[in-house]
């Protein structure tokens, strides 16, 4: 699990995207059955991580099918703090509920604790804060539209870094044959 990982150590954002994005495609798979399957148990005790690196999502005792017209589910059921608002009797579990849930764990996997406060002083990786601030927002139309929006956006930074990584191997690159080329001249005069 998880959280026997974390208690050995904290995770970098390069460890933790890769996590997310296989949780995304578990998530992804059951939101999108019909009904959507909401977990709204994710937590690191039931997130195994196996030798290859394979991540597996465990304990759906609370799974819900998402019942469209519905205003709420019928009790309080989850983990604090894992569990967001709505599952305090606010509103239906949706496929936002697992989203909120996912950010915590993000919170957990870089930091060893879920707590959201004070979150600018405890995640050093903007991208990542950045991930973590639209997952965990209260309002669930204010989080990620889907999981296919947190894949987005992880792909984009690993895109734009890779961009940069490019640009800089080019700017080298042209540095030294600008280099190269200077001593020729130098050299013919």
């Amino acid at each position: 699990p998880l959280d026997i990982i974390v208690a050995q150590k904290t995770l970098s954002a390069q460890e933790i995207f890769p996590i997310a994005k296989q949780l995304c495609v578990i998530l992804s798979y059951l939101h999108q059955q019909v009904p959507p399957i909401i977990h709204r148990d994710i937590k690191p005790q039931n997130i195994i991580m196996k030798e290859d690196g394979t991540i597996v999502l465990t304990d759906f005792g609370i799974a819900r099918l998402f019942k469209p017209g519905a205003d709420s589910d019928t009790h309080y059921v989850g983990t604090l703090p894992y569990a967001p608002p709505e599952q305090y009797g606010y509103a239906q579990s949706t496929p936002q509920t697992d989203i909120y849930a996912l950010g915590i764990v993000l919170i957990y996997l870089a930091t060893g604790n879920p707590d959201r406060r004070n979150l600018e002083d405890k995640i050093s990786d903007k991208k990542l804060h950045a991930l973590i601030k639209r997952c965990i927002a209260f309002d669930p139309a204010d989080r990620l539209d889907s999981v296919e929006g947190i894949k987005r956006f992880i792909n984009q930074r690993y895109r734009s870094r890779t961009h940069r990584i490019v640009l800089a191997a080019a700017g080298v690159v042209i540095v030294v044959l600008v280099g190269v080329g200077i001593s020729v001249l130098l050299g013919s005069s």
